[in-house]
């Protein structure tokens, strides 16, 4: 069957991998003469990420190390930075929901700093985190996000690659028609600018689609143009590979045998040596499918035996899976039933530990998801009570307001000799006295840990004789305006 070619563009776009040399000796060379402790954490941060694959370790933390640095700092930009590599390197690790954790952390700073450059790479690495959490919403979400970042511009640049994103999730999510649909608009652009390479992307894609949706003529009319561009104009032996084969089980799952045949062999002619051990397995098999079903059981159980061979040599379990059923039938269409017996209960057997590794894979991935599913419970949690901080801050702001109204007043009556009834000199000094003590109890509360640190029943005495003072200061109030501003 067709397979959707990994996009080696997500790749490109989240862990750039380019020109490591040069940037890191540029780096280096920067970091000998900066002498700003913010610029060079940053530098030392960017370092590590450039030689993350060097050491994964010793970047996650030379990156912690520096973080500390800049969160002492105050530098908020420098923050972000740390925490998305952070979030890179936790997915390297397949650490998807402290990837996720970080990621976002990363994503709202650069929100506040309007840094779309940056936020532009979270939310594409955010995608792909969620997309290896099977969490497609998510991912789709993301990869959206991206493509309005990108939208923003003026030219546009690689909305392509984000549409070829947006399609991988929908072919993923069984989307067919809406994989087809994205893959389209990004061919539209790939094919203006002339980039062959995202081109025979999009083509291999539509034809693996086209071939899920039955629509055979289109499925080999998009794998030829791939196989075009990938022949003359982007010379990719594996991707040619790869494109052989699909071709191949096209045009077998059509009955087409004899075309299926000479796609296989063109594969077949394209592997030597080692290098490509996997496709080689997966052109046996095929081969050997293909010659059961015209009859010829030797070629068919040379080729099998062979896949067989190679498949165990390398591990390749799935492979190994579809030699041992092959190899079954095969017998068994020879009227060997023993033979075709004992293949059948090898294929149970590895059948059974597959599913117990794919069990046990679903189950370390459930709790993955509800890890996250808790992080955001708590993220939520902190959220709605940081809110409610904020919403009572902004009570003590408006105390402070009506405080300096009052002081206002009263300084413009003393500075001109203006004079006030007695029962605005009592309201007022009531109003003040309630607001600069509700200020003074409310940031307590919220702004210190006294609560924590002092006994509850010294921390309550100390409100008190907060009220106590207030009273007080209400009282010297009343009678020193009274004698000041008071016209009765």
């Amino acid at each position: 069957m067709n397979k959707l070619i990994l996009l080696i563009f997500i790749l490109i776009i989240s862990l750039p991998n380019l020109a490591f040399d040069n940037n890191s000796d540029s780096l280096k060379s920067e970091l000998a003469s900066c002498r700003n402790p913010k610029k060079k954490a940053i530098l030392l941060m960017e370092l590590a990420y450039l030689e993350k694959y060097d050491n994964l370790e010793e970047a996650k933390s030379v990156t912690k190390i520096n973080l500390e640095i800049l969160k002492e700092l105050g530098d908020q930009e420098g923050i972000a930075i740390g925490k998305s590599y952070l979030g890179v390197y936790y997915y390297l690790e397949n650490q998807f929901p402290k990837a996720i954790k970080y990621l976002k952390e990363a994503e709202k700073i650069f929100i506040e700093t309007k840094n779309n450059e940056r936020l532009d790479k979270v939310y594409n690495n955010l995608g792909i985190s969620y997309s290896s959490l099977y969490d497609y919403n998510s991912a789709i979400t993301y990869f959206h996000k991206v493509l309005e970042l990108k939208q923003q511009g003026s030219n546009f640049p690689e909305i392509d690659k984000n549409l070829i994103n947006i399609s991988t999730i929908y072919y993923s999510q069984g989307k067919y028609e809406k994989c087809i649909e994205t893959n389209e608009r990004a061919l539209i652009l790939t094919l203006q600018k002339n980039d062959h390479e995202a081109t025979a992307l999009v083509y291999s894609n539509l034809g693996a689609a086209h071939e899920r949706l039955g629509n055979y003529k289109k499925s080999v009319n998009y794998a030829l143009k791939a196989l075009d561009l990938y022949q003359n104009e982007v010379p990719n032996t594996l991707s040619e590979i790869r494109t052989y084969t699909n071709l191949g089980s096209t045009y077998m799952s059509q009955g087409l045998l004899d075309e299926a045949n000479y796609y296989f062999n063109l594969t077949l002619d394209l592997i030597s040596g080692s290098k490509y051990v996997k496709q080689k397995i997966v052109v046996l098999n095929n081969l050997s499918e293909l010659k059961r079903k015209t009859g010829e059981i030797n070629a068919a159980t040379i080729l099998v035996k062979k896949a067989l061979f190679l498949a165990d040599s390398t591990t390749n379990n799935e492979e190994k899976l579809i030699s041992l059923e092959t190899l079954s039938n095969i017998e068994q269409d020879a009227e060997s039933f023993k033979n075709a017996l004992t293949h059948y209960k090898q294929y149970i057997f590895l059948s059974d530990s597959l599913m117990a590794v794919s069990n046990f894979q679903k189950t370390d991935l459930a709790l993955a998801q509800h890890e996250l599913a808790i992080e955001n419970v708590k993220q939520e949690k902190d959220n709605n009570q940081l809110l409610l901080i904020q919403k009572k801050l902004k009570t003590i702001t408006y105390f402070t307001y009506i405080l300096a109204g009052l002081l206002a007043l009263w300084i413009t009556c003393l500075i001109f000799n203006l004079k006030l009834p007695l029962f605005a000199i009592k309201l007022s000094s009531f109003i003040f006295s309630f607001s600069l003590i509700g200020a003074v109890i409310m940031y307590l509360f919220l702004q210190t840990n006294l609560i924590n640190e002092l006994h509850f029943i010294a921390f309550f005495g100390l409100n008190a004789l907060l009220i106590l003072t207030g009273g007080i200061f209400h009282v010297f109030m009343c009678q020193f305006l009274l004698f000041k501003i008071s016209y009765e």
